[in-house]
């Protein structure tokens, strides 16, 4: 079952809330992929990127 519930937590959840696990114990590699995150959002929503 580990496989099944690491696929669900990582990819299936996207569709029932609009969000997944992301995992890695880099952190910069975590805040690397918030700010990429954020800056997804924000460009879907016309706000200008802040650097």
């Amino acid at each position: 079952g580990s496989d099944a519930v690491r696929k669900w937590l990582k990819e299936d959840t996207k569709d029932i809330l609009g969000s997944v696990m992301y995992v890695n114990t880099d952190p910069a590699k975590v805040a690397e992929k918030i700010l990429d995150d954020i800056d997804a959002k924000r460009a879907a929503l016309g706000w200008a990127e802040v650097k």
